[in-house]
Order: C-alpha cells, then structure tokens, then sequence
C-alpha cells in the first residue's frame, strides 16, 4: 500500500492531494503527533496520510494517531479503523456548500456535477449550506504569519533569513514578526466565532461537502506564482478567472475555516477537468469523527473509480502504471 505523509497548516494535504489525483486526509488537530515535525504555526499544523483511498487513509491513520507527550497540542487520543464496515448512509446529513461548487472553473464543472450526484445517489440526506460571513482568510492569514515568523524569529533576528533562496520568504518571514499583538487576539477571537458557528452547523448535518480547490490542477509548463505581491508569507498567487476571489490561487474558504476551527477532511478525487486536469471534492466533519468521512469517501469510492485513474495526458505519454 503506497501512502505519504503530509503536514498541514492550511491545505497542504488536502490541495495537493485534489492536484494530484489521491486521496488525502486531514487528521482533528491534536490526533496525530507533531514530534519531529518543523513547525509553522504551533494552533494549526497538523499532520496526515495521503493515499490512494479513504480506506487506506483510515489503515495509515490508525498507525499514525495517539497521544503524545512530546507535542504539547497532543489530544491524546488514538484512532481506531473500521475495515470494510460501512454504515447506513441514508442517515447521514450531508450539508454542501452550494455557492463554492458554483463559483469552480468552467472546466470544472461537469466533473463537480456528477460528484454531487454520485453522493447523493448514495441515499444521504442534502442540505443547502453557507459557512459564516466572517473574515476567514484574513484571519488565517494573521495568524500563521504571527506564529509562523515567532517560530523562525532566531533566524530572522540574527540575519540568517537573508541566506534563504526565496526572496518572498525572507519578506513575508520579517514582516510577520511585525503583526500587531491586538491583530493576533482580535483573530483569535474572531477564530472562535468561527468554531461556534461550526457547532450550529454540525447541529444541522454531519458532513460537510465542497470542492478542494475551485480550479483544477495546473499544468506542469504553467507558472505556479504567474503574478507575486509582498505582504504575506509566501506573498499572494493570483489565481485565474473566478477563483481570485477566493484566495489562494483557487482555495475554497473551507480550507482556512476547516483548518482554523481544527476539524477532520478527507479530499477524493473525482474526475479531471475538461482539460484532463485532476479535481478533488472534500468532505470535512466534527472533530474527531474521522470514521464518518473515511466511510462516506469509501462509499464514494465504491461507486466511483477516480482514485484508480490516471490524468489522460500521462496515459497518453505511457506514464501511467
């Protein structure tokens, strides 16, 4: 069973796992240890498998999951797999979140499309769902540039953040020590506001259905950083067409959202776009409900075939195993 093993902050396992054509799961903050892992921000990093399928997800969480002294974030708790069981789906409450699968890029949409309707072929129950009208990105942004720069601070304060080779990390790293204590708490508290609007939520449905990111994965000739602004650690990629609004170069809010409140997603592959570019949906839950999204996706995958297929294009150039 091949697998990797991501860290996340705010969707470095789910986004590349939607890119790539794998399955991807982000673990509740807390599950997996972080032990020997670089640090970025010390309230967000999490640490996940990424596979092939949910099913293996859940066989490589189960190994990877359990208390740790050594990270002072451990929940201590540990993840037990259920191999092959399901449950009844037609009890399951899945809420989508409508204006994001609208908002994709065209090429993306027949493939989103018939994932939704995959899903819902699976007799759960469907529910229109909007996240909170709070700043959630920015305040995702705040605090990672907080923390992520007092985790570096010996580097940049000695002068050794010159050495690095990426100019817009030396920026973004100086910068962040620069962030106002008032901003740090006044996003945290806004951060708060945002896990109990999830409650709410997770009173009304059980899962949560977006796509991963609004555009596909981008080609290997194409520029990742096509236009570049200071400001943010990593400066800011300009995605294309509809997705700028999102941030990110294509993320959905749910990304940041499920990050800053620390809630499980699972990302599957769904298809490819128009193009034959790789797309993946995302199922995100309460925390440490893990099982319900490992069920849900492997029902999914069940009935689908995605994460055994290949971009046409590496088919064509014999790539493909």
């Amino acid at each position: 069973m091949p697998f990797g093993i991501g860290s996340e902050t705010s969707g470095s396992i789910l986004g590349p796992s939607a890119n790539c054509g794998v399955t991807g799961l982000r673990p509740t903050y807390g599950l997996v240890s972080r032990h020997g892992a670089m640090a970025l921000a010390w309230t967000m990093d999490k640490i996940g498998p990424m596979c092939r399928s949910a099913e293996d997800c859940g066989l490589v969480l189960e190994a990877i999951a359990g208390p740790d002294p050594r990270d002072p974030g451990s929940a201590g708790r540990a993840f037990r797999h259920a191999r092959g069981r399901g449950r009844n789906l037609r009890r399951v409450r899945v809420g989508y979140l409508a204006g994001d699968f609208e908002a994709v890029h065209p090429s993306a949409r027949p493939a989103m499309r018939e994932a939704q309707a995959a899903i819902r072929s699976l007799g759960v129950r469907w529910k229109r769902i909007a996240l909170p009208a709070l700043a959630i990105d920015s305040v995702a942004r705040t605090i990672i540039r907080a923390e992520g720069s007092a985790v570096f601070e010996d580097l940049i304060r000695s002068g050794r953040v010159a050495l690095l080779e990426d100019r817009r990390q030396q920026i973004g790293l100086r910068t962040g020590l620069e962030v106002p204590a008032a901003d740090y708490l006044r996003a945290m508290r806004i951060r708060r506001l945002l896990q109990e609007a999830f409650a709410r939520i997770f009173a009304e449905v059980d899962v949560l259905l977006a796509p991963t990111r609004l555009m596909p994965a981008p080609r290997i000739d194409e520029p990742l950083d096509p236009e570049w602004r200071p400001g943010r650690p990593g400066g800011t990629r300009v995605g294309r067409g509809r997705a700028r609004r999102a941030g990110g170069g294509g993320s959905v809010a749910l990304i940041p959202a499920g990050n800053l409140a620390g809630l499980p997603g699972l990302s599957l592959p769904c298809g490819f776009s128009t193009a034959g570019l790789p797309l993946g949906v995302q199922l995100v839950g309460r925390p440490f409900e893990e099982a319900a999204l490992i069920g849900l996706g492997r029902a999914y995958q069940t009935i689908t075939s995605w994460h055994r297929e290949r971009p046409p294009m590496a088919k064509e150039a014999g790539r493909a195993p």
